[in-house]
């Protein structure tokens, strides 16, 4: 990337401050952080500033989004493909609901419900 400072550029009021955006590519590793080194050197045809060299050093926090179960699940989130809550209340869940309801049809007799209670 080249960032160019020209004559006009010393008009300007921000001139002193230049903001540089550095985005990383996801490269699958599952690293929370880590901080690495951008390289930068000046080019110019006043010696004041040719070859001026500046390393900084940056943080490079990576954003994980959550996880389905992060928080808890939905109260009627029972069930999904795979028999266990999955983030979404939707027909999974209502055949579960159902296949209980169907075993318990008076959870006021103990003697129906015993093997829901």
């Amino acid at each position: 990337m080249d960032l160019v400072f020209t004559e006009v550029s010393g008009t300007d009021p921000n001139f002193i401050t230049h903001t540089v955006t550095v985005e990383s590519i996801d490269d699958g590793f599952d690293i929370t952080s880590y901080t690495k080194t951008i390289f930068h050197t000046s080019v110019s045809s006043d010696p004041n500033y040719d070859g001026i060299s500046v390393d900084l050093n940056v943080t490079v926090n990576q954003v994980v989004p959550p996880e389905c179960g992060d928080w808890g699940f939905l109260t009627f989130d029972v069930s999904g493909p795979l028999g266990q809550p999955d983030c979404y209340v939707n027909l999974y869940d209502f055949a579960a609901f159902i296949e209980e309801w169907l075993e318990c049809t008076d959870p006021l007799d103990p003697a129906n419900c015993a093997s829901v209670l």
